[in-house]
């Protein structure tokens, strides 16, 4: 990221109004507000993969309402696997590690729900392309690795999403979604939906002039910031943002 980038992202950088504290691994974790969370509060986390570390600890520490979306089949095996040996009582290792494991906490899965399908800017069925690596998890609607292989899967908007959970409002949003947390940002800032929480990590574009446009992510921060955010956290490409009054 160039030096002018760096200046852009520090103006519109702020401290959190409640400090914020790493949850999870160091691979699936984020920073988030360490206490003001209440169990009736809402979090969306689109994107899981085999690391649904952050999610069980949200449960754990907040018992708050915590909606896990990701099309992925792996995704969906993992936590049906996850769920069955933590409500069993067994070791549930993370992302198939033989030293990290999941809170063991049987209530967390009162808070947590999995939906199989994945966040996107309209309701449809589209095709999700595998990784590079067939070993990794990840699969994008925009192809970023150039493969064939994949699956199709449903996706659904934000805004009936929450129709369909019955929710008026939501803590966060956490979104992890291989490139297509663009066509979302947009369609939430159109739809008018303000979590106080924003939780993204950017994703670079699949050929070259997308990634030179590093700079794609400082457009979509300043437009988060003409919609009310600055961001409290940086950590690679994962942005932390809260919702604050413009000044």
């Amino acid at each position: 990221m160039n030096k002018l980038a760096n200046y852009i992202l520090r103006k519109l950088s702020a401290e959190p109004d409640i400090p914020l504290k790493r949850l999870g691994t160091v691979y699936g974790g984020w920073y988030f507000p360490e206490k003001g969370i209440s169990k009736d509060d809402i979090i969306i986390s689109a994107g899981a993969g085999e690391d649904i570390s952050f999610d069980i600890f949200l449960a754990h520490k907040f018992c708050c309402h915590v909606h896990i979306l990701d099309p992925t089949p792996r995704a969906q095996l993992h936590f049906k696997d996850t769920k069955k040996k933590i409500t069993n009582g067994e070791p549930a290792a993370i992302n198939f590690s033989d030293k990290d494991f999941y809170i063991q906490d049987k209530q967390v899965f009162n808070c947590l729900k999995f939906y199989p399908v994945g966040l996107l800017n309209k309701n449809t069925h589209i095709f999700f392309y595998e990784p590079g690596n067939k070993n990794h998890v990840s699969h994008s609607i925009g192809n970023r690795h150039n493969t064939k292989d994949g699956f199709m899967a449903e996706c659904i908007r934000l805004k009936d999403f929450l129709l369909q959970i019955n929710a008026q409002k939501i803590k966060a949003l956490k979104m992890d979604i291989e490139g297509a947390e663009y066509r979302v940002i947009l369609d939430l800032i159109l739809c008018g939906i303000r979590p106080d929480y924003l939780l993204i990590e950017f994703h670079h574009g699949k050929n070259l002039l997308e990634k030179m446009i590093t700079n794609n992510r400082i457009l979509y921060c300043l437009l988060l910031r003409f919609s009310g955010y600055l961001i409290v956290s940086r950590n690679g490409n994962d942005f932390v943002f809260e919702r604050k009054k413009i000044k």
